[in-house]
């Protein structure tokens, strides 16, 4: 019995550890006010279909991120996407805001993009998310603001003149989140900064 413990000890001393990342801890901070926002302007949604399209987010994003509450999930699109610009190393020492945007069709298409703020321009990185991995598919300077970032968010679903995709604004202090805004399909209207902004990155 006590030759079975020795092997068990040295077997289980030879596994790999998994080593604490720092983007480990914005990805769970980050998941978390998100859903949280998620489910706060479901709140304020009406309507029966209205509804159903709320919960059928809650139930599903979890799974279509590859979030699961304080879980830790390395192989998840948001965790690979802050390993990719940690890898890049361009931002994180500063303020900065993360678009992410989901484009659903026959195929769900993953947009994200990173808005740097520096002194006397703002920078936009764009990023797709293709075959498992991300890739940077554009850069460019705009004259934006933070501001110009913040759409009015609300329940109300628009009949017409609206944007028919959901999207996420997180704005981040470095590796700190700061506050995270989901917006649900058809309650921007189009001719809002950041819808105007989108299209012009793609």
């Amino acid at each position: 019995m006590r030759l079975l413990c020795i092997v068990f000890y040295l077997f289980i001393s030879v596994l790999p550890v998994q080593e604490p990342e720092r983007v480990d801890s914005v990805f769970l901070s980050w998941n978390g006010v998100t859903l949280n926002s998620l489910r706060d302007i479901c709140g304020k949604v009406n309507g029966v279909n209205n509804r159903s399209i709320c919960e059928n987010r809650i139930s599903s994003l979890p799974g279509f991120w590859g979030i699961d509450g304080d879980s830790l999930n390395r192989s998840s699109v948001r965790w690979k996407f802050l390993k990719k610009i940690e890898m890049d190393s361009v931002f994180f020492n500063r303020n900065w805001t993360l678009i992410e945007l989901m484009e659903t069709g026959e195929r769900v298409r993953l947009i994200n993009y990173v808005v740097i703020y520096q002194k006397n321009s703002t920078t936009v990185l764009a990023y797709s998310y293709d075959h498992g991995d991300w890739s940077r598919i554009n850069k460019k300077h705009v004259a934006l603001k933070k501001s110009d970032f913040v759409p009015p968010r609300s329940g109300e679903f628009l009949a017409t003149d609206s944007y028919p995709y959901d999207f996420v604004i997180t704005n981040f202090t470095g590796y700190l989140v700061v506050e995270s805004r989901y917006y649900l399909e058809h309650t921007v209207r189009r001719n809002s900064n950041i819808v105007k902004f989108v299209d012009g990155m793609n």
